[in-house]
């Protein structure tokens, strides 16, 4: 795998785990009356489309190995381009039944590659 692509993919994997953290245990009445966790969860979950649609720019072959990447591309742009009408009910769903399963698949994708690998230096180089 190219290093870029572990990049994105490390990116995308923070992204899930944020907004799953950020989830975590609330109800999903409690989510839709949250405007500001909804708009934070929001920005995650299309981070991770777009980190995973950069991926796949830079390596299809590996990222062919996500089999929901069309999925989560296409919930990326539907979030962008239809911001006005977010379904956050629909989005609190995903973050509760798909993201756990894409964290894993990306974990694995990841398996040989440190953390340490994906943390900027001290002069912001990654």
């Amino acid at each position: 795998m190219k290093r870029e692509t572990a990049k994105r993919l490390h990116d995308a994997l923070t992204a899930c785990q944020e907004a799953r953290v950020m989830c975590d245990g609330i109800p999903v009445d409690a989510f839709v009356a949250d405007r500001t966790l909804q708009l934070a969860v929001q920005k995650l979950v299309e981070n991770v489309g777009e980190s995973l649609r950069q991926a796949e720019m830079t390596d299809a072959d590996t990222i062919r190995t996500i089999p929901e990447l069309r999925v989560v591309v296409d919930t990326r742009n539907r979030l962008i381009h239809g911001y006005d009408s977010v379904d956050f009910a629909a989005l609190w769903d995903i973050v509760q039944r798909h993201v756990p399963g894409l964290e894993r698949q990306i974990a694995g994708l990841l398996q040989h590659y440190p953390p340490s690998a994906f943390q900027k230096s001290s002069t912001g180089q990654s």
